[in-house]
């Protein structure tokens, strides 16, 4: 093969390989069922998640007393944050890390998750969030019959 040959095929290679990468950046990145999505179509359901929902019919109530019962929590609403842990779950029975906000659960009543009303959510020294498992907390996860932790 003489130099002519292989300037022209090297030439040719790199076209091929220019319109193929000029053409997987165009395509479009997310794919909605069978039809994939444009960037200007993201951006627009980027924006729609963003925004807040009103209900126009929904009329606002006045905030009502919760008074604590085996099937409520007893912790307030606003999260606590100690030590970048806070207190998370439909009835405060995580410990997570602050950073990830809060964390949504079914919301059932378990007899173990009493015993974490009182309990401490904080960094635990392997560096994860976590109850710390003070003798009153094993006591009374004994107690509840939970094995959990």
């Amino acid at each position: 093969m003489n130099k002519k040959s292989i300037l022209i095929l090297l030439a040719v290679g790199i076209v091929l390989v220019s319109v193929l990468f000029w053409r997987t950046a165009q395509a479009p990145v997310v794919s909605n069922g069978n039809q994939a999505l444009s960037e200007s179509e993201i951006e627009a359901e980027r924006e729609l998640l963003e925004t807040p929902v009103t209900d126009p019919v929904a009329k606002p109530q006045p905030p009502q007393e919760v008074v604590p019962s085996e099937t409520t929590p007893l912790r307030p609403v606003a999260p606590i944050v100690q030590s970048g842990c806070q207190i998370s779950g439909c009835s405060s029975q995580l410990c997570v890390d602050a950073r990830f906000g809060d964390m949504a659960t079914t919301c059932e009543w378990r007899e173990e998750y009493a015993c974490y009303q009182t309990a401490q959510c904080e960094r635990q020294p392997d560096g994860a969030c976590g109850w710390t498992l003070s003798a009153e907390l094993q006591s009374c996860l004994a107690d509840s019959n939970s094995l959990r932790l």
